[in-house]
This record gives C-alpha cells, sequence and structure tokens, in this order.
C-alpha cells in the first residue's frame, strides 16, 4: 500500500470515527501507541492514529469495596468496542481480576485494561457515567 492510500484509509477511518461515535471524543481523545490513558463511560479515544476504542460500560462490578473485607477482590468487568482501520469493530470485555481475561489482541492491537474507577465504597453506589477505565492500546 503507497502513502497516499494509507491516507486516503486514515482518513475514511477519521470521518467513520466522527459519524458513529461524535467529533468531541476523537478531537480531544487522542493517543500514541504504548500509553496508559483514561477513558470516560461511552466515550471513544483514537490510538495510534488507526485504532478506534470505545469504553461502552460496566457489565459487572463485584469488587471488594475499600470501606470492607473481603475474602476475594472480586472484579470489575468492562465492555469494549475497537475498531482497527481495514477491520471491522470488535466488541468485548476485559476484567480487573488477574483470573479473568485483562488484555485481548485483535486485528494486532493489544488492548489492556489497567484498571476500572471509581473503587467501590460500601455506602455510596456507582452511577453507570461515573465509572472511568484506564488502559494501554499498542501495536
Amino acid at each position: 500500500m503507497n502513502k497516499e492510500d494509507r491516507m486516503k484509509q486514515l482518513l475514511m477511518v477519521a470521518v467513520a470515527s466522527v459519524l458513529v461515535w461524535g467529533c468531541n471524543d476523537i478531537l480531544t481523545n487522542q493517543y500514541p501507541y504504548g500509553e496508559e490513558f483514561t477513558l470516560e463511560y461511552r466515550k471513544s479515544a483514537l490510538v495510534g492514529g488507526e485504532s478506534l476504542v470505545q469504553f461502552i460500560g460496566i457489565k459487572e462490578d463485584s469488587r471488594c469495596p475499600t470501606d470492607a473485607e473481603c475474602v476475594w477482590e472480586g472484579n470489575a468487568a468492562a465492555e469494549f468496542s475497537v475498531k482497527v482501520s481495514g477491520f471491522p469493530a470488535v466488541r468485548f470485555v476485559l476484567n480487573t481480576h488477574s483470573g479473568y481475561e485483562q488484555e485481548k489482541v485483535i486485528n494486532g492491537v493489544r488492548i489492556r485494561l489497567v484498571d476500572v474507577l471509581p473503587a467501590p465504597v460500601s455506602t455510596q453506589p456507582i452511577r453507570p457515567d461515573q465509572y472511568t477505565v484506564r488502559l494501554v492500546v499498542a501495536r
């Protein structure tokens, strides 16, 4: 693929991103591959100029509250969609507990969940829109 074709392909991904997930997310959330970043609920980020990552939401949050003592640390399961240039979007779930899938490779791009915030407190329920995730996306 020559440089002109590659630029056209990247432009098509950017235009599709604006149409699918909204202009404001993409303009403010751009990161190089390998850099840790935070993504808010239902927001998207363009990583490496070609991988569009969207945080869809939390499927489960059974993490031990910070004000409690638990036998098990629990798990938070976060759902994502990733669209790598030239490939269809893929939906998947990543987890905070090491006994479950914490990273996934999709079309040559590795997505790793670093953390889910905020940490739970037993007396304070977390609304879906309060969640953020810390991710590393690398080639």
